[in-house]
């Protein structure tokens, strides 16, 4: 009998052993092949104040959040899904072992064939064999790297309908009914919320760097108005129907006006974020305006009748968006200017300069939002 007997839960065991000190790690070293990436919802700078042990220093980081496809795994790993707090379980449904398209190999986890495609069209060579007891799939180069098989064998596996994986041939009949019948209850469908990732997961995550393109290519693409199909008194909130005591949303859907709440702040559509409870630090493409220097010097764009008016520039730029709890922007600065406070406030942290402070420093993200302010209600000389 040859090791696959034994390797069939050799990941199981592995992670019960305590090869793995995170559940994220753990479940990435599983399922990395078949996790995809559906679509990103949103993309941030994340300021990490928490540093670990091994950590000298907490770098900042840019991630995505990404949501994925339903994914399907066996029941006994389910706990690594919920013992990452990032994680959060929207959905689990039981799916049976022999109704799963593109299993992985229960060896090395990898769905994809290991051969090369044949002369005929672009079809893959059939290098992935499921077992007829279990139904659990098996490369053949993975196979034959465990000893269980020799070139010269697999001809004869070819010619086998009812092929049965080296941990199920030599079973009873009995013991073979009841390892087909356990392989219907085995495995579940889970879907998750979305989760944070780093960018730097491109690199080596397909489907994740598609997403990103598409999420980028979004971005820069013109979105039109959400009330470009209603006319000017509806876009002022008036509905034209009978009903008067409705309004109409630049959706295009109706409100009751007892229901209506106005946020009687100002609101930057092009900055502003969603309320997070925090204060937060992101990096974001934003329009801005660039004075000519007629108007920057206030002189007059207007020098006779028949001059035109000198408009001011619009360019896009890269900045580091400052945002309350409320997800109101209240600043802006260059990503490099926040890296250098970001640079010095560690270092006063780590020299112990915090500890003296009068009120007591939170972290960096709120540090920036407070000097923003200050700055901004200092009145500045002509």
């Amino acid at each position: 009998m040859c090791e696959v007997a034994v390797h069939l839960f050799s990941r199981a065991a592995g992670l019960h052993c305590g090869n793995f000190n995170d559940p994220y790690d753990a479940f990435n070293y599983m399922y990395h092949y078949l996790l995809q990436a559906a679509k990103v919802v949103d993309h941030r700078l994340h300021v990490n104040n928490k540093r670990r042990a091994d950590e000298t220093e907490a770098e900042d980081q840019e991630q995505y959040l990404i949501h994925y496809e339903p994914l399907i795994i066996e029941k006994w790993a389910l706990h690594l899904l919920t013992a990452d707090k990032n994680r959060t379980i929207i959905s689990t449904e039981p799916i049976a072992r022999i109704n799963v398209e593109d299993a992985g190999c229960e060896i090395c986890c990898d769905p994809g064939t290991r051969e090369e495609h044949t002369e005929q069209g672009n079809i893959p060579t059939t290098d992935m064999y499921q077992c007829s007891v279990c139904n659990r799939t098996y490369l053949w180069s993975c196979l034959k790297q465990l000893q269980c098989y020799k070139e010269e064998d697999r001809s004869n596996m070819d010619a086998q309908s009812d092929w049965s994986c080296p941990a199920c041939h030599d079973l009873s009949l009995d013991d073979k009914e009841a390892r087909s019948h356990a392989s219907h209850h085995e495995l579940l469908k889970v879907t998750w919320s979305p989760t944070w990732e780093p960018k730097e997961l491109l690199h080596s995550w397909a489907s994740f760097r598609q997403m990103i393109q598409i999420h980028e290519t979004k971005q820069i693409a013109p979105v039109p108005p959400l009330d470009e199909g209603l006319d000017n008194l509806e876009r002022q909130g008036f509905c034209t129907s009978i009903n008067h005591s409705r309004w109409k949303s630049t959706q295009g859907k109706e409100i009751r006006r007892s229901k209506a709440c106005f946020d009687m702040q100002p609101t930057n559509p092009h900055v502003d974020i969603t309320p997070t409870g925090h204060y937060e630090v992101w990096f974001r493409t934003v329009d801005l305006v660039r004075l000519k220097d007629d108007i920057a010097q206030n002189r007059s764009p207007m020098k006779n009748a028949t001059q035109k008016a000198s408009l001011p520039n619009l360019y896009e730029a890269r900045a580091a968006c400052i945002y309350k709890p409320d997800g109101k922007c209240i600043g802006m600065m260059t990503p490099e200017r926040l890296h250098l406070l970001r640079e010095n406030f560690h270092e006063a942290q780590k020299n112990g300069l915090h500890r003296d402070m009068s009120s007591p420093v939170q972290y960096l993200a709120s540090e920036i939002a407070g000097l923003s302010s200050r700055l901004q209600s200092t009145p500045q000389n002509p």
